[in-house]
């Protein structure tokens, strides 16, 4: 063995494990296991969705003042057409569930690293996006944005591929075990940039 193979770390990535979440309405979204927790006998989770959720955006050229909107399924039937024509270049459409836009596809790996970032105002604070395309129509601008820093959903494990959301109540019981373990991922993330 060469002295680069007996330095090297051989790491086995743990399978992804693929859950059915159902929210409040009884809509059901797949989503990958994040975290595990196990306490008083319940199995915890955070979950993210299994394909990346998108917003599609609409900026009115007329009004400089017009704020950025989002757009409900339906407002999207009107331009689908013109942004699945710019998504399909880069091997990626959005399928509607319910209401939600789900990115589908598999992009490059060059897709992302090119595209834009930008800051949108929350409720709870600014948030980053990535800027996947833009089209314009004459009146108006659409944006097709991915936050940077993917949604997380506290669950409780119903079954071996079902969980649901947790009510407030619940999650006040263990969301500092969840921030623990994020806030042990985040500087295990600094120590890996470190070195």
């Amino acid at each position: 063995m060469s002295d680069s193979q007996n330095n090297t770390e051989m790491q086995e990535l743990e399978p992804v494990r693929i859950l059915t979440l159902e929210d409040e309405s009884g809509a059901k979204l797949p989503v990958e296991v994040v975290v595990e927790i196990e306490q008083d006998g319940e199995v915890y989770v955070l979950l993210t969705p299994a394909e990346p959720l998108v917003m599609v955006l609409r900026e009115d050229k007329n009004d400089e003042d017009a704020a950025l909107e989002a757009l409900d399924s339906d407002e999207f039937q009107a331009v689908k057409k013109h942004i699945h024509d710019a998504l399909i270049q880069h091997n990626v459409s959005i399928n509607v569930k319910g209401e939600e836009f789900v990115l589908v596809g598999e992009p490059e790996e060059s897709f992302y690293a090119e595209c834009d970032v930008m800051e949108i105002e929350e409720a709870d604070g600014a948030a980053e996006y990535l800027v996947l395309v833009e089209v314009d129509d004459g009146s108006a601008r659409y944006l097709v944005v991915m936050p940077i820093e993917p949604a997380l959903y506290p669950g409780l494990l119903t079954s071996d591929s079902e969980a649901r959301l947790l009510s407030d109540a619940e999650l006040e019981k263990v969301e500092s075990l969840f921030s623990e373990v994020l806030s042990e991922w985040a500087e295990a993330d600094e120590e890996d940039e470190e070195a």
